[in-house]
């Protein structure tokens, strides 16, 4: 019999698991502590719905796509050194760390790294992001604060 590992997960999958919630948590921050704890929930008891939204994973068709409308892009990026250099930075940074892609980003940003940035993974949707940006926000006019109509004088003084 194959050993069922931890909560039915192999020892491979457990080890991620356990490894990508042990790198969050150690950042310390209380987004990750939170960030942690949603991965753990997701993949260990029940399916979060933001959290599967938010695992872009490119397809055949994503990529076909991309690689058709951007193929300038590409090779721009591809023969220039520190655009690669910038995607093999990004390659390496851990899971959901903005802080390592900020790095990478700023360390090697050329104008062939924003452009194939803009056309194969904002334009083109390469990695296939499933999350439905709102087109406004919702925010409503305040009309009162504290109880007084707000004027704006009274808006004056709030800050």
């Amino acid at each position: 019999l194959e050993d069922p590992g931890f909560l039915g997960f192999g020892r491979a999958e457990a080890g991620k698991l356990a490894a990508d919630v042990e790198e969050l948590w150690h950042r310390r921050t209380a987004e990750e502590a939170v960030y942690a704890m949603l991965v753990l929930i997701d993949a260990a008891l029940r399916p979060v719905p933001i959290m599967q939204e938010s695992k872009p994973v490119p397809n055949f068709e994503t990529i076909s796509r991309a690689i058709d409308r951007c193929q300038d892009e590409f090779r721009g990026c591809f023969l220039e050194p520190r655009c690669l250099q910038s995607l093999a930075c990004l390659s390496s940074c851990g899971l959901a760390d903005q802080s390592c892609s900020y790095r990478c980003i700023v360390s090697y940003q050329t104008e062939a790294f924003a452009q194939f940035t803009l056309c194969a993974l904002q334009k083109q949707n390469l990695l296939n992001s499933q999350i439905q940006r709102p087109t406004t926000p919702a925010a409503q006019v305040m009309d009162s604060f504290r109880g007084k109509p707000l004027t704006h004088d009274v808006s004056e003084n709030i800050l």
